[in-house]
């Protein structure tokens, strides 16, 4: 009994001493952990950042376009920092890395915001990373939040609203169920872009009850250019119009005077497909004078709604607030600001958008800068004549010489020598002009007709000896580098190679190219921030004929120009060399034939194959023009014609490794321009190829879209599309033939179960017409077809399967509503 009791006991002693080693043990281990812990917390606190990012506009991010990433970076450390913080991303469809950065400066313990413009593209946690980087050269770790940033990018048509009410045109999304694709964007007056290139993010811009006077010359000149590129303004009005245009001076199509109200609205119902305001509102509109463009809508004498065309974009005054009874609930206003998108978005619902990092969309212009005009291939008839030497020399010559000489054994010594000397001799002529950097650039100045120009470049740097290479230009400049030969994808995941970086500086922009091979090509893109002005225009004069236009071209602008031409729907029409001051004439016929693809090649149109000495003497022109033509495309912007030429200057307006570097520049002036008559009054033609058609029902148990084309694969089923008429066209005639309508198919329908037909507005039926033609004309006037929806409308029905191009149409001599 003793012994189990000792047993006993000497178990509970050891279940004792195990259990307080247990305690000793889990005690040391949470000592351990809490001391691991606290110091990592404090480490953190003392030696890192807090990043904050956002993207776009409310994370709304267009695909292909620049946006803006905003970051709140808080210095945690016990020190003042300096450096700079940057973005790594991987860009798609190159799949290589490349990184933007801008200088900073953190006082410990304070936010700062910090703005860098970076690619449109999707970002996540794998194609992206945020760094500040100090003075040493050293990542500063990011303590609190994440070193990257996420969002989805979109393709759709983005519409962004500046008003009182952010709610203000919600209904516009209503239009998708007609064939557009757009996505509305509310923006705070204070995160409008001041910049060109973040503006490109939004296709539309609505301002309502926006006061515009304080804005800075920055902003004013950005918006400017936006709408020169492409952009469309919309103006609203009201009684806050007057504040609105304040800053905007002859932007505007009107002048503000004053408010009034409306006894009648039938002027502006009829543009809301005919549906009626409600009763019991004040219909209140602004006034005032019409200072540039055409008024589109008069009620009671007052102009309720305006545009005017400012380079290849356009400014919209509608004379109410939308945000205000009875706009907010009139049934007709998607029809009625469906016009003042006409030709503001893409048709057919495109999505595919070209992205950042593809060179496809440029590969013209790529190419084009492999051709270097101060490198030049040597002699073919040079080379010849000196490998004819050199076997004269090394056969006969020396045998003959050896022999004479009676030295024939020095053959083994003597022709190894001349093999070396003649290799020297050849590698010296062919690389002579390689010996230093050489530079060139293809320059785009797109002109706003009064005397602006926005400026873009590509640029090629060639690099003799390799190693880094850093170009500079001008402040206000964004560059986008293209993909460098050799450098492979690294799919869609980040690396830690970085090849390429675009510093944003305060007095210039730098990119930089690090480990460059020897004998290698460097290219970017850049484009500035804002237009410039002092550059001048062509003016245009016009005298209609019969069947044409006579097209009289001057140019004004500050540069002999080459090479003089207008472009229109894949057409190319030469008026030829025009030195500052003088004119040429062209004559445009108003019907020809349509154009298939949306892509044409305008370059081998104005410039025939010229080869000399293994170089392409027109390639650059060519790749320039092209490259240029296909980006409004891409666009859809090729609804106006354009004028173009040519200039050449060897001006340095860059610095290569800190040096000016002396460039070959060619330079393409471009500025489009609409086919009104000299005085300004509205002709109403409409040419083929100037309208584009929106889809606004698809009722088709097959449906395809091939992009670039315009293709459409239809089956078993029906189609309809509209052409809105431009306002300017919509005016009273009274001659022969007035609003005679064509319709120009690509080539006729060709199965005899496919029928087209037009909606007739005035009996409010669908009339088949004869769809076997590639020509049709309508049997009536165009204001037959009108109606009152101020657009032709059309319908394919097919029970097969077939491809069909959406055809042209064409509106000779005036149109009467």
């Amino acid at each position: 009994m003793r012994g189990a009791a000792e047993v006993v006991r000497t178990n509970k002693s050891t279940t004792r001493m195990l259990t307080i080693a247990l305690l000793a043990v889990l005690t040391a281990l949470a000592v351990l952990l809490g001391k691991q812990s606290v110091p990592a917390f404090a480490a953190s606190s003392q030696d890192g950042i807090e990043l904050r990012a956002d993207i776009g506009f409310s994370n709304v991010v267009k695909e292909g376009k620049w946006t803006r990433l905003r970051t709140t970076v808080t210095n945690l450390t016990d020190r003042d920092l300096k450096g700079e913080l940057s973005i790594t991303v991987v860009l798609p469809n190159g799949g290589y890395n490349q990184r933007y950065a801008v200088p900073a400066e953190l006082p410990k313990g304070s936010p700062i915001e910090i703005e860098i413009t970076v690619p449109g593209m999707s970002y996540n946690k794998q194609n992206n990373r945020i760094a500040f980087t100090d003075s040493s050269g050293k990542d500063v770790p990011v303590a609190i939040g994440k070193e990257y940033v996420e969002a989805s990018s979109i393709g759709m048509s983005t519409v962004g609203v500046v008003a009182r009410d952010p709610d203000t045109l919600n209904f516009l999304p209503i239009l998708n169920q007609k064939g557009y694709n757009l996505k509305m964007v509310p923006i705070a007056e204070k995160d409008i872009p001041n910049t060109l290139q973040l503006l490109e993010g939004l296709d539309i811009l609505l301002l309502n009850d926006v006061a515009t006077a304080d804005w800075t010359d920055l902003r004013k000149n950005a918006l400017r250019s936006w709408v020169q590129q492409g952009g469309t303004l919309i103006v609203a009005g009201g009684a806050g119009y007057a504040k609105t245009a304040e800053g905007l001076g002859d932007l505007v199509p009107v002048a503000a005077e004053g408010t009034t109200k409306l006894d009648a609205t039938k002027g502006l119902e009829q543009w809301g497909d005919g549906k009626p305001l409600a009763a019991g509102y004040p219909v209140t509109v602004s006034t005032g004078k019409l200072q540039a463009g055409n008024a589109t809508a008069v009620s009671d004498g007052t102009i309720v709604a305006a545009e005017r065309d400012y380079g290849k974009g356009k400014v919209a005054y509608a004379a109410f607030d939308p945000s205000l009874e009875p706009f907010v609930s009139w049934t007709g206003s998607p029809v009625f600001w469906s016009h003042f998108l006409s030709g503001s978005v893409n048709p057919y619902s495109q999505t595919g958008i070209p992205g950042f990092g593809s060179n496809n969309e440029n590969w013209e212009i790529s190419n084009a800068l492999n051709q270097f005009p101060s490198i030049k291939t040597p002699s073919y008839s040079l080379l010849l004549i000196f490998f004819i030497a050199y076997l004269l020399i090394v056969a006969p010559g020396l045998f003959l010489l050896l022999r004479k000489l009676d030295r024939r054994e020095w053959a083994w010594w003597i022709i190894p020598i001349v093999s070396i000397v003649s290799s020297v001799v050849i590698f010296t002529i062919g690389s002579s002009d390689k010996n230093s950097t050489l530079t060139h650039s293809l320059r785009t100045m797109e002109l706003s007709g009064t005397g602006e120009a926005v400026r873009s470049a590509s640029v090629a740097v060639f690099v003799p000896r390799g190693g880094d290479v850093t170009a500079t230009f001008d402040a206000g400049a964004i560059a986008l580098p293209y993909q460098s030969d050799g450098s492979g994808s690294t799919g869609n995941v980040l690396t830690n190679s970085t090849e390429q970086a675009i510093r944003l500086l305060p007095g210039n922009t730098e990119v930089e190219w690090k480990d460059v091979p020897y004998w290698s090509i460097r290219k970017t893109w850049m484009q500035y921030s804002s237009a410039s002005s002092g550059h001048g225009q062509f003016n245009v004069a016009l005298n209609k004929q019969a069947a044409t236009y006579e097209v009289d071209v001057r140019n004004d602008t500050e540069a002999d120009l080459t090479s003089v031409a207008l472009l229109l729907s894949g057409n190319v029409y030469p008026i030829g060399d025009l030195k500052k001051g003088e004119s040429g004439k062209v004559v445009v016929p108003i019907t020809r034939p349509v154009q298939v693809s949306f892509y044409s090649d305008y370059g081998n149109q104005l410039f025939q194959q010229n080869v000399r000495n293994g170089q392409d003497r027109y390639a650059r022109e060519r790749g320039l023009l092209n490259g240029y033509m296909n980006q409004l495309a891409n666009k859809g912007s090729l609804t106006k014609p354009v004028i173009v030429g040519y200039s050449n200057d060897k001006t340095g307006w860059f610095e290569v490794n800190g040096k000016k570097a002396k460039s070959d520049n060619l330079t393409l002036w471009v500025q489009s321009f609409e086919l009104n008559d000299p005085n300004g009054n509205a002709s109403g033609d409409i040419l083929p190829g100037t309208v584009q058609p929106v889809i606004t029902n698809q009722a088709m148990q097959g449906f395809g879209y091939e992009s670039g084309s315009g293709r459409l694969d239809l089956y078993n089923g029906s189609l309809e599309f509209e052409y809105a008429i431009p306002q300017a066209a919509v005016a009273n005639g009274e001659n022969s033939g007035a609003g005679k309508v064509s319709v120009y198919q690509n080539e006729p329908l060709k199965s005899s179960q496919a029928k087209l037909f037009v909606w007739n507005g005035m009996k409010q039926q669908w009339e088949e017409i004869d769809g076997s033609l590639t020509t049709i004309v309508l049997p009536e006037p165009a204001a037959s077809y009108l109606g009152g929806t101020k657009a032709l409308r059309f319908k394919i029905e097919s029970k097969d399967q077939m491809n069909y191009y959406l055809p042209s149409i064409g509106v000779e001599g005036k149109v009467k509503p």
